[in-house]
């Protein structure tokens, strides 16, 4: 009885509340039968007292009720024994079945003890009647198997592309606290400090960072399309695309000069399924490309427009869209924007990732670049719109997109923001993607995702 299963249990329950029924419907059938010999009794003992029958059929008559009134009786009290025993039978299984729900319960905890349901050496907590993962700063996510990217020690790449100008290397940094920089630049073997701030966010960097002999990276190029092109190591490398001129889009709806389009390439492990690409201020116009690492299937939602792709493994797909547009893929993709030139030489293209919605952040802190009118742009679900604090100050959101399918109802909408340092949260606590952009006449442009939770 011990190792009783649930199920054997319910059905074991179940028998045995039909077998009680019957009895009990024996039992009425019995009393009614006894009720109603009994009233022959009395019509006969009534007659009798009339003179209708002689004593002899009374006494005969009675006899013989008599004795089945004894054996109503004696089944009647067998009956009620073998309800005592379905009873405490019922009452052994409820017990055991206790029992077995306890040590399954001490074995869940045993288990979120020995840290098999977190990442990140979190354990499970009981709060409030439930278990769920309290995750160290950095990390979060329902098993703190996220991370924010935050760290103090970064590799830098530089592309140097097509410029008609000298280029001047210039990184950002985003710190809440004081710190003291260090660049080690390997070509020359020479460090570099300085102290960064809230207030002193961007560092010029020597021109010796920019890849002239081969000292810095290993590089592959070609004058097609290198999509697609699968990069294995055998130890942790940081992989940047670029182009030295590109323009992203067809030659009749070109707009702008050409830019080198540099990004940091995600690893295959960091990719995801759903995304939402969100609006950018005066950049409605937008080309967007897919590229699959496995098999997949696509379906992208625009508006009120479905279209629905295969796409093989390693392959891409480029679409076209002016307002926001909702991704579902049955295996992790990456997503890529290319938001088109501006007329009137008031900003080029440029190319910006865009991170899944699992890879959403709680906050940011985040650097605009000076010399540009620059915005932020937000995704969030839909009923968690109000709530944002830009730098502590609640922010004011005139216009937004909504977007829905299914379950997932999404809002994303603009911001202009100013040069700096900044720092970005919800009351909530809830979870939002950001992209940092801007504009620059004559002819510059610029766009990032202002972080995102990575895979531990």
């Amino acid at each position: 009885m011990a190792e009783l299963e649930m199920q054997e249990y319910e059905q074991l329950n179940r028998n045995e509340e039909t077998t009680y029924d019957e009895i009990k419907v024996d039992k009425m059938t019995i009393e009614m039968s006894q009720l109603f010999k009994t009233g022959v009794l009395v019509i006969i003992v009534s007659l009798f007292s009339a003179g209708v029958i002689s004593t002899v059929v009374y006494v005969t008559v009675y006899a013989q009720l008599q004795q089945k009134f004894d054996l109503i009786n004696i089944k009647l009290e067998n009956i009620d024994r073998k309800m005592a025993n379905i009873n405490t039978k019922l009452t052994d299984i409820e017990r055991i079945n206790q029992m077995i729900l306890q040590d399954a319960d001490i074995q869940m905890h045993t288990l979120l003890d020995n840290n098999t349901m977190c990442y990140s050496g979190e354990t499970w907590q009981r709060l409030n009647d439930s278990n769920k993962c309290l995750c160290a700063a950095g990390f979060l996510g329902k098993q703190c198997k996220y991370s924010d990217g935050k760290d103090t020690s970064f590799m830098v790449l530089f592309h140097e592309g097509y410029q008609d100008v000298p280029l001047i290397p210039k990184i950002l940094v985003a710190s809440a606290n004081t710190a003291r920089l260090s660049v080690l630049y390997f070509s020359t073997n020479t460090n570099h400090s300085t102290t960064i701030d809230t207030t002193n966010t961007a560092y010029n960097l020597s021109n010796s960072v920019l890849p002239s002999d081969g000292i810095h990276l290993a590089g592959l190029s070609h004058t097609s399309d290198l999509s697609g092109t699968l990069v294995t190591a055998s130890k942790p490398v940081i992989v940047v695309s670029g182009n030295r001129c590109n323009f992203a889009v067809a030659d009749n709806i070109r707009v702008g000069y050409c830019q080198p389009f540099i990004e940091s390439v995600l690893p295959t492990n960091q990719l995801d399924y759903i995304f939402i690409t969100p609006h950018l201020s005066k950049r409605l116009n937008n080309t967007v490309r897919i590229q699959a690492v496995n098999s997949t299937k696509l379906t992208i939602k625009i508006e009120n427009r479905k279209i629905s792709k295969t796409l093989n493994a390693r392959d891409y797909w480029d679409f076209y869209y002016n307002t926001t547009a909702f991704i579902f893929a049955s295996e992790d993709i990456l997503v890529m924007s290319y938001p088109h030139g501006l007329n009137e030489h008031k900003g080029d293209p440029f190319m910006m990732t865009i991170p899944g919605v699992n890879q959403y952040l709680y906050e940011y802190d985040f650097v605009v670049p000076t010399g540009f009118d620059s915005f932020i742009s937000i995704t969030v679900q839909s009923d968690a719109v109000d709530g944002f604090m830009l730098d502590r100050n609640s922010s004011n959101i005139k216009s937004l997109f909504c977007l829905s399918e299914g379950m997932n109802h999404f809002s994303t909408f603009s911001l202009p923001i100013s040069a700096g340092y900044h720092h970005i949260d919800h009351k909530k606590k809830v979870r939002f993607g950001l992209w940092v952009y801007g504009n620059k006449y004559p002819d510059d442009g610029y766009g990032y995702p202002a972080g995102m939770a990575y895979k531990t």
